[in-house]
């Protein structure tokens, strides 16, 4: 039973180690890439008003591409997060963006 839990937290290790070397050879175009760290216990209501009220900054971003990048990546976080009652005990990393 033990090498059975061994096995699988090898295998998970494995996905995180791909998925932090797929983030890092991302690259995005200044400011389109957005990332929200939220601490454990933190209200995700919050989150959305700040989502929110950032969408309304972004419509003032002048280059049209990157104005609607922003947007976009800003709206997908907010959908994202109303699928989410409380971030986990460990807190919460989110990011979003255009990646080239």
């Amino acid at each position: 039973m033990s090498t059975v839990n061994f096995d699988m937290d090898s295998v998970e290790a494995w996905r995180q180690k791909k998925i932090v070397e797929q983030l890092e050879s991302a690259k995005g175009n200044g400011t389109s890439c957005i990332t929200i760290i939220v601490p454990p216990n933190y209200q995700m209501s919050n989150i959305s008003k700040l989502l929110t009220r950032e969408q309304g900054a972004a419509s003032s971003i002048k280059s049209r591409v990157m104005r609607n990048s922003v947007i976009e990546a800003l709206k997908s976080i907010q959908h994202r997060v109303k699928l989410i009652s409380r971030p986990p005990p460990n807190g919460l990393a989110i990011f979003c963006g255009t990646v080239m």
